[in-house]
């Protein structure tokens, strides 16, 4: 101790050297703080492997509305599919009619499909292509033997 003062040797030294170190040491862990808060952010923003689902083109959307929309309440295409004795792609007789107006209503630069089944699944044998994005609706005619009929879109 130095006798003049009554105060250690250097213990101001030592509370200055104490202090810069406890700020370094806060700042050093908001910083580790705000890289993890960062990262958080990247990891609940990104993908994980999602592939995006192509948004329906309003064209579509507006095409399979009309067709879906006249087909239930067209007399004629309702007893036709109600009752055809088939099901599957839209070919074989009565059906064809229904298959061509949808061809006439298609929107410019795509093709289409058209199944009639009795189940919610598809139960058409119809190829549809596997290489592009495939828009469909449907709509569920009742009657004596209820049905559904499916439409597909896809660009050409």
């Amino acid at each position: 101790m130095d006798t003049r003062t009554n105060r250690r040797p250097h213990s101001h030294y030592h509370q200055h050297t104490h202090m810069v170190n406890n700020k370094g040491f806060v700042r050093t862990l908001e910083a580790v703080i705000a890289i993890l808060i960062v990262f958080g952010f990247v990891v609940l923003l990104s993908p994980l492997n999602k592939r995006p689902q192509p948004e329906t083109p309003f064209t579509v959307t507006d095409a399979q509305h009309f067709l879906l929309e006249e087909v239930a309440l067209n007399t004629t295409f309702r007893t036709c599919i109600t009752g055809a004795a088939t099901t599957g792609a839209c070919t074989n007789g009565c059906l064809a009619r229904v298959d061509q107006f949808i061809k006439e209503h298609t929107p410019p630069g795509y093709q289409h499909g058209c199944e009639l089944c009795q189940r919610a699944s598809s139960c058409t044998t119809t190829a549809l292509p596997l290489d592009k994005s495939i828009f469909t609706d449907s709509v569920f005619i009742s009657g004596d033997t209820s049905k559904i009929l499916r439409v597909y879109f896809w660009e050409q």
